[in-house]
């Protein structure tokens, strides 16, 4: 997936950690037709008193909207874990709305003489 897009706030971004952000976002290929463009911003606040400072925050730009996310853990690695899955649930969501509204769209009656229209061919 190549419109993935990251920023670093207080550190730099190692090699191992771009191909592990690439690897846990392909997962997110089977979305590619609704995904415009998805920016990854990794932080690591500097506060000491702040026991989970690595934090990760998200936006899929998606067709008509934009899906965000965050997770904060004391490793950046388990960060990115958490908002893959926060953000999977979120992909889904809008994958079944949308697949709703484009059914009730059409109304189910026209949907289903089209699906026998296309039987009869």
């Amino acid at each position: 997936m190549n419109k993935i897009t990251m920023k670093a706030k207080n550190f730099e971004i190692t090699q191992a950690l771009k191909e592990y952000i690439t690897d846990k976002f392909s997962k997110f290929e089977r979305y590619e037709k609704h995904i415009s463009e998805i920016v990854v911003e990794l932080k690591v606040e500097k506060n000491p008193h702040i026991a989970d400072n690595k934090i990760v925050d998200v936006n899929i730009y998606v067709t008509g909207t934009v899906i965000k996310a965050e997770a904060a853990n004391h490793d950046m690695y388990a960060s990115i874990d958490s908002v893959i899955d926060k953000l999977e649930r979120q992909l889904e969501k809008y994958e079944d709305l949308n697949f709703r509204n484009h059914k009730s769209k059409y109304g189910t009656s026209e949907l289903e003489s089209f699906e026998l229209s296309l039987q009869e061919l």
